[in-house]
């Protein structure tokens, strides 16, 4: 199938008549062309910042706006989706409908993770749709909702092979060809990978009320993570990519790695949460500051390898680090070591040491706590008040829910015990500690074609080892910056969350 997206400069709520015509003309233009689908970015009608507006006789006009699109479906036989600003009764709704090819309203999608200032005029949505079509099931989800990776499981669990993400990115940076978002550089990419799907991603470019910077850069990414065609960052353009949903067949076994049993969890409502509870609890600033060594060596044998760790834990105590994660003994037996490792492991140093298979061993104030494929709901731990750790191991990370379980019972930081390099390591990595706002840590082997690191709440690197060198790198592993989870105002991680609505995850 062809889609085709629509990039136009946002214009400001008030020239909302100069946006229902430029609507309609774009929209017009592409229906005459071989296309299939065509989408609009978020809110095309009448403008995102919709609390600038002087009144609300924009809404007068939406009638006529969808009773046009759906005309313009119907004779020129394309799927219509246009983003706008809805209305139903007194409530206003972030919207995308999509029209079929005889002009009916087949998808009504509202937005359902509102972002900063939607929530002063949007009701949130509760639904994730799909609908059919001749090249197969189709989603759609709005800007933020792609943030929030339950949503888009949801529509791939419903079949969906393309998801069609109506949005209003923003961005800001000196000059325009380098503005950048989380969701463009690696959010989406690995949103679009952890489903196999393809995702459309229709954005506006342009500043709205001198305040609103768009991010342009309207993309569609391939089950594989990778962007098959973008627009820029500054121009209006008209994009067109063709797809074929039967490849997404060749990306189903991504959905093999779940477990749903453990998921229960994320359909708990917010104040039964560990994470939502901690909130309550007070904390001295001292114990939320971990001075962390991150250690990747090679070894042989469980000798050679406790050896080392004895080794860089010494260095580490004189780093004055309170943690040190030690690499990654996959396949090795430590068990009749790790008594000699926590001789080293004190109320001043823990240690952390995954070996085996799904083994892991932490040891703190002399004290030793043992994982031996332990299931993934019991591998959460609090070291002290300041320091809740989980544990995950090996294609764990690649599954979104695994790690929001570690979230939602309180973890400020995830170790990852992986021995497989990719070339989406640090993709994978960092969307899943920016949608979490949490610390992650991917422990390995030494290896020339593979690193140690660890990333920030808000996805940055936090600190990386070489690729071919032994090593430990330290970094701050600050827990206040996990434990704050508003993204910004009217936007918080836990509280926006719909449990309600996640339903399908746990089945």
């Amino acid at each position: 199938m062809k889609l085709t997206l629509i990039q136009f400069k946002s214009r400001d709520i008030n020239q909302y008549e100069d946006t229902f015509t430029h609507i309609l003309q774009l929209v017009e233009s592409c229906c005459q062309t071989d296309t299939d689908l065509i989408l609009l970015p978020e809110c095309a009608y009448p403008g995102y910042f919709i609390g600038m507006s002087r009144d609300d006789t924009w809404a007068d006009r939406l009638s006529e706006l969808k009773q046009r699109l759906s005309l313009l479906a119907k004779s020129s036989r394309k799927y219509i989706a246009a983003g706008l600003a809805d209305r139903e009764g007194k409530k206003f709704y972030n919207r995308l409908l999509v029209y079929d090819r005889d002009g009916r309203r087949i998808c009504i999608a509202d937005k359902s993770n509102l972002w900063h200032f939607d929530s002063s005029w949007f009701e949130a949505g509760t639904e994730f749709p799909v609908f059919d079509t001749e090249f197969g099931r189709i989603g759609c989800m709005i800007c933020a909702d792609g943030r929030i990776p339950e949503i888009a499981r949801c529509l791939r669990l419903q079949g969906a092979g393309l998801i069609l993400d109506s949005a209003n990115l923003v961005s800001a940076a000196p000059v325009k060809d380098q503005l950048t978002n989380q969701q463009y550089t690696f959010i989406l990419r690995q949103r679009a990978r952890e489903n196999g799907v393809y995702i459309a991603v229709c954005n506006k470019c342009g500043i709205e009320d001198c305040s609103v910077t768009m991010l342009g850069r309207s993309m569609v990414i391939g089950p594989d993570g990778r962007i098959l065609a973008e627009c820029g960052p500054e121009s209006e353009e008209i994009l067109t990519c063709e797809i074929n949903l039967d490849k997404i067949s060749e990306y189903a076994q991504v959905l093999s790695l779940r477990q749903p049993e453990y998921y229960h969890i994320l359909t708990a409502p917010a104040e039964a949460l560990p994470v939502y509870q901690r909130r309550s609890q007070s904390c001295p600033l001292s114990l939320l500051e971990s001075y962390t060594g991150f250690v990747r060596y090679s070894f042989q044998t469980p000798e050679e390898y406790v050896k080392k760790a004895l080794h860089y834990m010494n260095l580490c105590r004189k780093a004055n680090c309170r943690l040190v994660l030690l690499p990654y003994a996959k396949g090795l037996d430590l068990s009749m070591w790790i008594e000699s490792l926590n001789q080293l492991a004190d109320e001043h140093l823990t240690a952390v040491i995954g070996y085996g298979v799904q083994q892991a061993a932490i040891l703190y104030g002399h004290t030793c706590e043992l994982f031996t494929k332990t299931p993934l709901t019991k591998r959460t731990v609090e070291i002290h008040p300041g320091l809740t750790v989980s544990l995950v191991f090996d294609q764990e990370a690649e599954v979104p829910e695994n790690i929001r379980v570690c979230m939602l019972q309180g973890a400020d930081l995830v170790i990852w015990y992986d021995h497989l390099p990719s070339a989406d390591l640090q993709q994978l990595m960092q969307t899943r500690a920016t949608e979490n706002r949490l610390f992650m840590a991917r422990l390995t082997t030494s290896g020339e074609q593979d690193r140690t690191f660890a990333c920030n709440p808000d996805g940055a690197i936090l600190t990386t080892t070489f690729f071919c060198e032994e090593q430990v790198v330290f970094g701050m592993v600050y827990t206040a910056l996990s434990r704050f989870k508003t993204i910004v105002p009217g936007t918080d991680l836990i509280t926006s969350r719909i449990p309600e609505a996640y339903t399908l995850l746990i089945k």
